[in-house]
């Protein structure tokens, strides 16, 4: 996935409702919760919306963008596993 501005928006979007609707759990680690407040929505002077974060020695607010890339595929994944992946295997 390239990381454009709408590829972002799709990403974040949902995750913001997610934690707006208290449906995750973030844990007390303050590194991640310092990612998930460094992206901020920032309105250009074309009146585009573009979300961005501060680079710095600990990444680019990654937590964030894995979390976001997390619930995108989990919210879209089918909802009951195969049959072969959903029992145990042998020997379990």
């Amino acid at each position: 996935m390239t990381f454009t501005a709408a590829a972002k928006s799709e990403l974040a979007m949902p995750l913001l409702r997610l934690l707006q609707d208290k449906l995750l759990r973030v844990p007390a680690e303050p590194e991640v919760r310092e990612d998930l407040h460094a992206v901020r929505k920032v309105v250009t002077a074309a009146n585009n919306v573009r979300l961005d974060a501060d680079r710095d020695d600990r990444g680019h607010a990654d937590r964030f963008w894995a979390l976001a890339l997390a619930c995108h595929a989990a919210l879209d994944a089918p909802r009951a596993l195969p049959p072969s992946i959903a029992r145990k295997p042998i020997g379990w």
